[in-house]
């Protein structure tokens, strides 16, 4: 029989959590790092699983915390196992995923899309601007998104100031530049066969990021870091709160 590579943090164990349970979970530590995940490896494949003695409650092995995740778990019993192994193998990091290579109408969608949404700091993100883009010429908006590029080829080189007096007054008005608006406000772009669905793109922490919020004046839904004290599948019942260490601390066995 082949011997199969043990189980490593990068590319078995990080896709395992969502971004949303990473949102939800920045306040006690961060899903998708591999120091935070490995020292609390333990209480977190506790966490995954059912408590066989109390059934139908909610109660995972962790005590005084519910199944995790919520978005997508319970999880699957293979996706538990693979955690284990992992933690048997002694948590092993793995490679760090490569880069992708910049698409060459990186600068110019870049550019673009601060003169189109009104952000000149966009530049700042190079990754989350690659993401956006890959997902824009990956559907249905590429044919509108790739003319719009090739029209505005030395954007890039215009300053900040002066992109919109050159994109013109009716700029907005053409459906790739509403494609590239859309995807940046709100990490997707509407689908022409179902005008109500979003299409989200594949980028980290594209729902944090999010222009809309920074329109608005508003932290996004669900992600406070300020209040946000921990993430179950089901919330703990007024009766039965785990016992607290000082006047606000955890019980002890929680992973925080």
């Amino acid at each position: 029989m082949p011997v199969l590579d043990p189980p490593t943090y990068y590319r078995d164990i990080k896709p395992l959590f969502t971004q949303w349970d990473r949102i939800q979970m920045i306040g006690r530590f961060d899903l998708w790092s591999y120091a935070d995940v490995k020292s609390r490896a333990n209480s977190i494949w506790l966490s995954m699983q059912l408590d066989p003695a109390k059934p139908n409650t909610g109660w995972s092995l962790l005590p005084f915390v519910h199944v995790m995740p919520a978005v997508n778990g319970p999880l699957p019993q293979a996706q538990i196992d693979l955690f284990k192994a992992w933690i048997d193998a002694g948590c092993i990091e793995g490679d760090h995923p490569q880069p992708s290579t910049p698409t060459p109408t990186l600068p110019i969608f870049v550019a673009l899309s601060e003169a189109l949404t009104g952000f000149d700091d966009l530049h700042t993100n190079p990754d989350l601007a690659q993401a956006y883009l890959d997902r824009l010429l990956a559907g249905e908006p590429a044919a509108a998104v790739n003319s719009l590029l090739a029209a505005q080829k030395g954007l890039d080189a215009v300053p900040y100031a002066e992109r919109a007096a050159k994109l013109g007054p009716d700029a907005g008005k053409n459906a790739g530049a509403q494609a590239i608006i859309l995807i940046w406000y709100n990490g997707g772009v509407l689908s022409k066969s179902s005008p109500t669905y979003y299409t989200m793109a594949p980028a980290p922490q594209k729902y944090i990021y999010g222009l809309v919020w920074r329109a608005i004046g508003a932290h996004p839904m669900g992600y406070a870091t300020e209040n946000t004290p921990s993430y179950w599948r089901f919330e703990p019942q007024p009766t039965q709160l785990p016992p607290m260490t000082g006047a606000s601390g955890p019980a002890a066995g929680w992973p925080t």
